[in-house]
Order: C-alpha cells, then sequence, then structure tokens
C-alpha cells in the first residue's frame, strides 16, 4: 500500500469515528436514579456518630430506601437532622444521644425522597471508645420499614427534587425490567427482629479497634 492509500485509509477512519453516533445507556441513567419501592421488604443499615454528635458514617443500604439526597446526612448532627424533619418531637433520642448509654428501640419517621411519604425507621445504638478509653461517638444500627409508610403532612421527601418513581410505574413502563435493575438489598430482607434483640439494655459500651 503507498504513502497516499495509508492517508487516505487513516483519514477515512478518522471520520468514521467522529461520524458515528455515542451509544446512550439508558439503563445507567435509570438505575442511578431513586425507585422508592413500597412493597419493600424491612432494609438494615449502620451508622455512626462522632463525639461532637454528627453523623459521619451512614451505610449505604439507607439511601436505598428513602433516596440518595434524603439519606445524605453526613457531617450533620442528629440535633439538626431533627429539627429540620421533626424527627424527635420529644427529644428522646437527643437526650440519649447526650447520657452516652447503650439505647434501642427508638422510632423516628424519615422523610422518603421525592414523596410526600415518611418511612418509621427504628434505631439502637451503643456509646463507643477509642484506645485511650476517651468517647468518641455512637455506633448504631436501624431498620427501614418500607411497607409501613405514612403520609407527611411536611411533605418534606418533596424538597429533595423531582418527584421519585415508584417500582410500580417503573415497571410499567419498562416491560418488567425494574425488578432487574432493582439493588438486592430490597430483596435482602431484614428479619422482623426490632433492635432490642440485638443490642440489649445496659451499660454496654464498644471499644475501636
Amino acid at each position: 500500500m503507498t504513502d497516499t492509500e495509508d492517508t487516505a485509509t487513516a483519514e477515512a477512519d478518522d471520520i468514521t469515528q467522529e461520524d458515528a453516533p455515542e451509544e446512550k445507556n439508558d439503563t445507567a441513567d435509570v438505575v442511578q436514579g431513586f425507585i422508592f419501592n413500597p412493597n419493600s421488604r424491612a432494609i438494615r443499615f449502620v451508622w455512626k456518630i462522632d463525639a461532637d454528635g454528627r453523623f459521619s458514617e451512614i451505610s449505604e443500604e439507607f439511601a436505598t430506601a428513602v433516596g440518595p439526597a434524603s439519606a445524605d446526612v453526613a457531617g450533620r448532627s442528629f440535633t439538626e437532622l431533627a429539627g429540620r424533619y421533626h424527627l424527635d418531637p420529644g427529644n428522646t433520642i437527643s437526650e440519649l444521644l447526650k447520657r452516652r448509654d447503650t439505647w434501642s428501640g427508638k422510632t423516628i419517621y424519615w422523610p422518603v425522597e421525592g414523596t410526600s411519604l415518611q418511612v418509621p425507621v427504628d434505631l439502637a445504638a451503643l456509646p463507643t471508645y477509642s484506645r485511650n478509653r476517651e468517647f468518641d461517638g455512637f455506633r448504631g444500627f436501624g431498620i427501614v420499614r418500607v411497607a409501613d409508610t405514612i403520609n407527611d403532612k411536611q411533605a418534606m421527601g418533596l424538597t429533595f427534587g423531582a418527584p421519585a418513581a415508584t417500582a410500580e410505574e417503573f415497571t410499567d413502563g419498562t416491560d418488567g425490567v425494574a425488578a432487574d435493575l432493582l439493588p438486592a438489598d430490597h430483596e435482602a430482607a431484614a428479619d422482623e427482629a426490632a433492635p432490642n434483640d440485638a443490642i440489649p439494655e445496659g451499660p454496654a459500651t464498644a471499644e475501636d479497634t
């Protein structure tokens, strides 16, 4: 092949690559969007609050249940969130956090992103300490009882953005693809055990290692 033919072939390849339409990944867009599934089983998650009372960790299962914007609590204190979402009207949990004791069996109602609904969230926690025996916060876990939603008079979930699609609406529009795209955590259901069963009442503590 001559130099002229090589040049022509290279130019043709460049034109082909430039003109070729980009493939759209509609599935990726769907996966990134939040789909609220009111028929899901209970979803477990874990969380951590630092010594200043601010959320430092929360597992992704919580976002699966209530939406990523609603679950974006890192760096915020429980007191701040309780005031914003009316989570703790009697300041029960806030007082428990101040006492630095193990506690369990407390329920709050959390807003579901893109909806006017709330889901009950059962919480339990125990204090943690550093190697030097200095208090450094709480480790806890929760169970989101997705099937037990209630109407939120404040409609706080609608302040997070566009309305969320429900699993039923998504299935109708995609010929049943939703079931394949829903995170496995929706199906890896929690048993019906309450937080009381996992963390006993008492002065037990946890030490970070």
